[in-house]
């Protein structure tokens, strides 16, 4: 039979009651070929195909089949054909363990009636049945109840429980399904085993625990008896028994992990009437919760506070049963929605468990939908608030084109935008008397994109700006204000530190309309320092990573920019950048350089400024015999100085 599949993608913000944690309905789910029989059961608690966000597996009934489906794409990954054992209070499907310790978790589904196999394991990487539990007379009703426990005997294998409805609950091996621990109904009450799981770590050694429960005997010992055994030792840890012959204490419960933070996880426990929080280590009744409950489920940290929640069906006797959540650090409710089957897990690996239920369905429908819900998302866009470049407007591609951290849907001003440009400059001079190459360096700027009562005016009143240089290889010289641009002043002060310098530049006193388009305000202008090669031809202009050093003024309000950086390309000259024999740098040469050069051979005197300036004679060293060199041109028509 060919089925349709219908995934619909809402953006949805639910009102509720003040005090509800933020909360948006990511995906609803429904399949033609399951109808109304969709959603009987639900698991997000496992990540079958591997690529890091849990999947979904929804229960159908008539047919009889469990649906996998991405939590990525929300596509149909596997469909699996099981005689089920259908029921809203007990849980006889999951993914939240990996049984053949792939790396991938698994599906486990209980088929009590099954005629061979009471439960059946299938790989999530490949989608193939890898082994069946229970023979076909071993057991009458395995399987109504199926959960992971964790990887109890150490062998890298999630472990699996399984009941036999009153007769015996059974641990088996993930790894190949021989038997670990097996527990009967010695006592013979008539609702033993009506519910068995995982617990956690109730006693922090490591190693994952489980629970069975006991509601005791018909008509009137329905007390309600909850065992929570180690998972290394198979002992019991607590029993917990109701104070009334009709409380049925245990009929519904979970672990819903470590609430009080302690290191043990704790015990959530129903009755009829209350829902009881039992401390891991103690035992001790942590918290009583005044509602009557259908079932319990692990909802994890929905609120990304922190600390675990407490998820319930809530029966509200006479109006429609309630999907909840409570906190666990308060204890308020975070969540609430009409429905069925709830169950929890953090799908995304963000800090914040989702929801999955299946919601109602009226007289008429042909199909059933089941609902799953993200929280800490505000605007449904994917990305959780913390991280939400604008957290209260949806935008799902995350854009931000002027790069200011607040995205495009919800950024009311768009920034200056500062731009640096590119000039040519020749190391070593370009003129015959030696004078050095300077750089223009363009400065311009334009608003990115105009938006209406964005600034208070359409005229800049002082622009900031802060760059760095090499002062190794370039030296600032000045700064000089554009054509028709600023008309005012311009100041610059030159900060020097050991490799690196930086000018600051200020336009004060003046004003200029913001251009649409980029237009060159000013020029710095930088001069080539004499270097006799190049080993980088890239001389970077660097403004300052902190964006309140580049910004411009409106009244007395800064806008902030963002800038891009320029740089200079050096080029080697074919003229020296100095005088030949000017030993003082002053261009030119007399007997001052004479007098210099005689201190600093013969009484210790300073050195020059480049020795490549006073090796006249070009032998590679500095000696009397250029000193001779100099004096017989200046002052005996000697032949012209030839440095190197």
């Amino acid at each position: 039979m060919k089925q349709s599949i219908i995934i619909c993608t809402v953006l949805a913000f639910l009102l509720f009651p003040a005090g509800i944690y933020s909360q948006c309905l990511l995906n609803t789910l429904s399949n033609s070929e399951a109808g109304t029989g969709f959603g009987e059961w639900l698991a997000i608690d496992g990540d079958m195909d591997g690529d890091g966000i849990n999947d979904i597996a929804v229960e159908g009934k008539d047919p009889e089949k469990v649906y996998i489906y991405s939590g990525r794409t929300y596509e149909l990954m596997y469909t699996f054909e099981v005689d089920l054992y259908h029921s809203n209070l007990t849980p006889n499907i999951t993914l939240g363990g990996d049984a053949n310790n792939d790396g991938y978790d698994d599906l486990v589904v209980g088929t009590p009636r099954a005629a061979s196999g009471k439960v059946k394991v299938f790989s999530g990487r490949t989608g193939s049945l890898l082994y069946k539990l229970g023979g076909d007379d071993q057991y009458s009703e395995l399987g109504n109840v199926v959960g992971y426990v964790g990887d109890i005997n150490d062998d890298g294998h999630d472990d699996i429980i399984a009941l036999d409805f009153i007769n015996e609950a059974v641990v088996f091996s993930g790894a190949d399904g021989s038997v670990l621990y097996q527990y009967e109904n010695s006592i013979n009450h008539t609702l033993w085993g009506i519910l068995a799981g995982g617990m956690g770590d109730v006693d922090n050694d490591g190693y994952g625990d489980f629970f069975i429960s006991d509601a005791g005997t018909i008509p009137d010992q329905m007390y309600g008896w909850l065992y929570v055994f180690s998972g290394k030792t198979g002992d019991t840890l607590h029993t917990f028994m109701g104070s009334r012959d009709d409380e049925t204490l245990g009929y519904a419960a979970t672990g819903p992990g470590d609430v009080d933070h302690d290191g043990y996880d704790e015990i959530l426990v129903a009755t009829h009437g209350k829902v009881l929080l039992f401390s891991g280590a103690t035992g001790d009744t942590m918290q009583v919760l005044p509602y009557r409950t259908r079932s319990l489920f692990r909802a994890g940290d929905v609120d990304n506070d922190g600390t675990v929640d407490i998820g319930m069906l809530r029966d509200d006797m006479g109006s429609d049963d309630k999907v909840a959540v409570y906190s666990g650090e308060t204890f308020n409710l975070i969540f609430e929605a009409v429905g069925n089957n709830p169950a929890g897990g953090d799908m995304h690996d963000d800090g914040y468990a989702e929801i999955i239920f299946k919601a109602p369905t009226a007289e008429g429908d042909t199909l059933s939908e089941v609902k799953l819900y993200s929280f800490g998302d505000s605007d449904c866009d994917g990305y959780v608030d913390v991280i939400d470049i604008c957290p209260d407007d949806y935008n799902p591609d995350q854009e931000d084109h002027d790069g200011d951290g607040i995205g495009d849907s919800c950024d009311t001003c768009d920034e200056v935008e500062f731009k640096l440009g590119t000039a040519i400059i020749f190391i070593e001079g370009t003129t015959v008397d030696g004078v050095s190459e300077t750089a223009h360096i363009p400065f311009q700027l334009k608003i990115t994109s105009w938006l209406e009562d964005c600034y208070p005016s359409d005229t800049i009143d002082a622009i900031e700006l802060r760059a760095k240089y090499d002062h190794n290889r370039i030296a600032f010289d000045s700064a000089r204000i554009g054509d028709g641009t600023w008309n005012g002043e311009i100041t610059c002060d030159v900060i020097r530190g050991d490799d690196y310098s930086t000018v600051d530049i200020s336009l004060s006193g003046g004003s200029m309309v913001i251009p649409e388009e980029l237009t060159t305000c000013f020029y710095l202008d930088f001069k080539a320092l004499c270097q006799h090669s190049i080993t980088e031809n890239i001389i970077d202009i660097t403004t300052s990573s902190q964006q309140y050093l580049n910004h411009v003024t409106m009244g007395a309000t800064y806008y902030s920019s963002k800038s891009s950086d320029g740089l200079i390309v050096a080029v080697m000259g074919v003229n020296p950048c100095y005088t030949c024999g000017d030993f003082d740098m002053s261009e030119a040469v007399n007997i001052l350089d004479i007098t210099a050069f005689i201190n600093y051979l013969y009484k210790d005197g300073p050195g020059p400024f480049d020795i490549f300036a006073v090796d006249v004679d070009s032998s590679g060293t500095l000696n009397l015999l250029d000193v001779t060199a100099i004096i017989n041109f200046l002052y005996r028509g000697g032949p012209d100085l030839n440095c190197p």
